[in-house]
């Protein structure tokens, strides 16, 4: 069927917070991690194949929960797949794209780099525990009305805080890997 090109065990997501230098090199990995493809995706792939008017992904968002350093940010709550927007979005910001072909699958990674002036809270440091991949379509007719002129939600991924500052430069990456299926 050929739907089954979208189903969870072909379809695989990874996210990767990298810390910069002031020429875009990379000076560690804070992260990277698999996340939750959640299901208004679905939502998403079902108006592309019907050929109606749908846009892609276009942002990457982040979130801090409503949670400040002197909550538990170990315990962070788990994304879910009904999760349709982050808890609290504090910033967001339009993607590069670039698409790749290797011997298992294609994949497309949607990538921000976050200036030392960008999402810094205001008084100069911006927790962040929560992370989404936005398209520019956005939801009618739905049924939902919380949904109702919302993005649609394609990935959420939540993970212990990070503290961006006016010190920091971040590239996060959100590679969505299909698997070729006709084997």
């Amino acid at each position: 069927m050929l739907l089954d090109i979208f189903t969870k065990k072909n379809m695989m997501g990874i996210v990767k917070c990298e810390r910069l230098d002031d020429n875009n090199n990379v000076i560690e990995t804070i992260f990277q991690e698999k996340n939750l493809i959640v299901s208004d995706s679905g939502y998403l792939f079902s108006k592309f194949m019907a050929g109606e008017d749908v846009k892609g992904i276009k942002y990457i968002v982040l979130g801090d929960m409503n949670l400040d350093e002197n909550d538990d940010l170990k315990n962070v709550r788990p994304p879910s797949c009904n999760d349709y927007e982050l808890e609290n979005e504090v910033f967001r910001k339009e993607v590069e794209v670039e698409t790749y072909e290797d011997v298992g699958g294609y994949g497309v990674t949607f990538s921000i780099i976050l200036e030392k002036d960008e999402c810094n809270g205001t008084n100069g440091e911006q927790l962040i525990t929560e992370y989404g991949l936005l398209s520019e379509s956005v939801y009618s007719n739905t049924g939902d009305d919380n949904k109702d002129d919302k993005n649609i939600m394609f990935s959420r991924k939540t993970r212990a805080a990070i503290y961006k500052n006016y010190e920091m430069k971040l590239k996060f990456s959100w590679t969505i890997y299909f698997k070729k299926t006709c084997e």
